[in-house]
């Protein structure tokens, strides 16, 4: 049986490569993921100068939480994170992948975290996102990410990644 699992990234230390390259990596382990727009924030809870970029994603998968939490563990740690510094969670991260609710069907309650907010709507009502909020552009692929939810899926045949609204 499958599950849908809301998650989040997030990265400070040069965010746009970190990001760009780890929905590749992740459309690839995970098949389609849909995306909200990707966001620039304020840090919370780390004493830090660096914006971070931050977005929701959700993907279908087979594959139990544990082995989900493990996968985006490596993904972590291949991008250059410390998984064994216990100061990790209050320190620049190149990124940083969480698993914020798991569900048997595709309807997730919102996250709670502030900085989120303004991607939950543009994510799961497919509305724009507010007025002053600062999105990244971003390519994979060569193909452009913006300002709305977007599915990102690899095609197993041809290894060729596509986008759609």
């Amino acid at each position: 049986m499958s599950s849908y699992y809301l998650c989040s990234i997030g990265s400070n230390i040069d965010p746009e490569l970190h990001v760009e390259q780890v929905i590749t990596e992740l459309v690839t382990r995970f098949g389609r993921v849909t995306l909200s727009p990707f966001i620039y924030t304020d840090p919370v809870g780390i004493a830090s100068q660096r914006r971070f970029l931050n977005a929701l994603f959700w993907f279908n998968t087979a594959q139990p939480e544990g082995a989900v939490k493990a996968q985006f563990n490596a993904l972590e740690k291949s991008h250059g994170r410390d998984r064994s510094d216990s100061e990790r969670s209050v320190k620049d991260r190149t990124l940083d992948l969480d698993i914020i609710a798991v569900s048997a069907t595709p309807q997730f309650e919102a996250p709670s975290e502030s900085y989120l907010q303004p991607i939950v709507q543009s994510l799961f009502a497919d509305q724009a996102l507010p007025v002053g909020v600062e999105f990244a552009e971003l390519n994979v692929a060569g193909l452009k990410l913006g300002n709305r939810a977007t599915a990102v899926d690899l095609d197993p045949t041809t290894r060729h990644i596509s986008i759609s609204d």
